[in-house]
């Protein structure tokens, strides 16, 4: 499975449907949780709206920055391993680079 690294621009869009589609319950909690305390703790201290969304959205960008990351930990915990960090153009051209070095590790084994 290929994870890229970096600013999850769904997550950051659709972060509570994103966490519930990708089975993250945990974040999901979390993430509302805080929202929840957040805003209510904005709204007995007597900010406005435009406080509320400041707020909101400074929560949102965090999420959409950690989301890959918390995506890559419950993978971890359901068995896959990390294999690693590749660079490239598009998702089908890092998975070639992944199986081309993958076969080169391959066939340079001696039995």
């Amino acid at each position: 499975m290929v994870i890229k690294d970096g600013f999850n621009w769904l997550a950051f869009i659709t972060a509570p449907i994103w966490a519930a589609y990708n089975k993250l319950w945990s974040s999901l909690v979390a993430l509302i949780l805080v929202l929840s305390f957040l805003g209510s703790v904005l709204i007995i201290l007597g900010f406005g709206f435009d406080g509320l969304m400041v707020a909101y959205l400074s929560v949102i960008i965090i999420f959409g920055w950690i989301a890959n990351d918390l995506k890559i930990r419950h993978l971890k915990k359901g068995g896959y391993t990390y294999s690693s960090v590749l660079y490239g153009e598009s998702k089908n051209h890092i998975i070639a680079i992944f199986y081309r070095n993958k076969q080169k590790y391959i066939s340079n084994v001696s039995y």
